[in-house]
């Protein structure tokens, strides 16, 4: 899966996360960044993710474990998965709730 930052926006990242992806895809130059190498990047910068989430100040959103889970979590969400719309290797998906879906 391909992320964007439009993507995260769209996708209810909040403010601090959102500055901390924008830092992050202009360091490393691109407009798209894989969901698996994203996540790795993010991993390798916990430390420096743990303080721009505490000093973000935005209520419930001060924890990097919040702003890990959320991204793992989007793995799974549909409209993650179907953001670009470029999903289909074949005519179904299964969702983290364990529901085949049919595609269109």
């Amino acid at each position: 899966m391909k992320t964007s930052l439009q993507f995260f926006k769209d996708l209810g990242v909040c403010d601090g996360a959102y500055a901390a992806l924008s830092d992050v895809f202009e360091q490393a130059g691109v407009e798209f960044f894989d969901y698996d190498a994203g996540y790795q990047v993010m991993l390798g910068m916990e430390d420096e993710l743990r303080e721009r989430a505490s000093a973000s100040g935005e209520d419930g959103h001060t924890e990097v474990a919040g702003w890990f889970e959320w991204c793992f979590e989007l793995r799974n969400r549909a409209d993650a998965i179907m953001f670009f719309n470029d999903h289909i290797e074949k005519n179904e998906f299964k969702t983290d709730d364990g529901l085949v879906h049919l595609t269109r």
